[in-house]
């Protein structure tokens, strides 16, 4: 069971960062507001939080999330 969650995670978050690499940043945005419902611990998640809003030219949001 673990395992299979710690893979459903990993494809999540390689579909984000191809939807970010697509510019397709609120679609990544959403997919991130899902993938903290199942895990709010995960580091890479505000890594990935920065870089949506690095992206979209929201720099301010991007040092709190680095920040936290």
């Amino acid at each position: 069971m673990a395992e299979s969650m710690d893979s459903l995670k990993l494809q999540i978050k390689i579909n984000m960062k191809e939807l970010i690499n697509q510019k397709k940043y609120e679609k990544a945005q959403q997919l991130l507001n899902q993938y903290k419902q199942i895990t709010s611990d995960d580091i890479e998640a505000f890594s990935i939080q920065g870089v949506i809003y690095i992206c979209q030219g929201e720099y301010l949001n991007a040092q709190q999330v680095i920040e936290q």
